[in-house]
């Protein structure tokens, strides 16, 4: 059997479209009072971080979806914080299957951008997550862009065997056989 991939997707799009995605906010207040911001799609979407408290955490917002394809997932990524203590309490992190890697730096600058690669499996979650540890003193928020996704692999495609073949050319030489058959009957 043949699997056929689909291209990949550009954008939040297709089955990348926000609709498919699913926002989760944890923490007492829920994410800390963080949002995702979806109005930039398909071209974008920004994660707002929380920055109402966080009384019970951690107070994370995660932004997933169940992979529809395997292989690579590349985006951009624009991250600012107005944090008084800087980036070291407002973290970035990427959601790939179990594992999450923060990608913003806790000793960098109060702005901070990249570029990502990472592999992606067919069926896992994966996605973007802010966690805001104390959700004061200012927020972070990341801008997500040139967003690439591995699309859903097609379903697979038979290919008839050696043998089935054979009953293929044989059935129609017998249906062959049987149109001449008539006709010089008729004749």
């Amino acid at each position: 059997a043949l699997i056929a991939s689909q291209p990949a997707r550009a954008d939040f799009s297709g089955a990348y479209a926000p609709a498919n995605w699913t926002t989760s906010l944890a923490g007492t207040p829920p994410g800390g009072g963080g949002s995702v911001d979806t109005s930039g799609a398909p071209a974008s979407i920004t994660l707002n971080g929380g920055d109402a408290g966080c009384s019970a955490g951690p107070c994370t917002l995660q932004y997933t979806i169940t992979a529809p394809g395997s292989g690579p997932l590349t985006f951009d990524w624009n991250y600012s914080t107005t944090d008084v203590d800087g980036p070291g309490l407002d973290l970035f992190l990427v959601v790939n299957g179990a594992a999450t890697t923060q990608l913003s730096d806790n000793a960098g600058g109060t702005t901070q951008n990249g570029s990502e690669n990472i592999t992606i499996t067919a069926g896992d979650t994966v996605g973007f997550m802010i966690n805001c540890t104390d959700c004061g003193l200012g927020p972070a928020n990341v801008t997500i862009s040139n967003f690439n996704g591995p699309a859903a692999s097609a379903a697979p495609t038979s290919i008839p065997t050696l043998s089935e073949w054979g009953m293929i050319v044989l059935s129609t030489l017998l249906a062959l056989g049987t149109i001449l058959t008539l006709r010089r009957q008729r004749q």
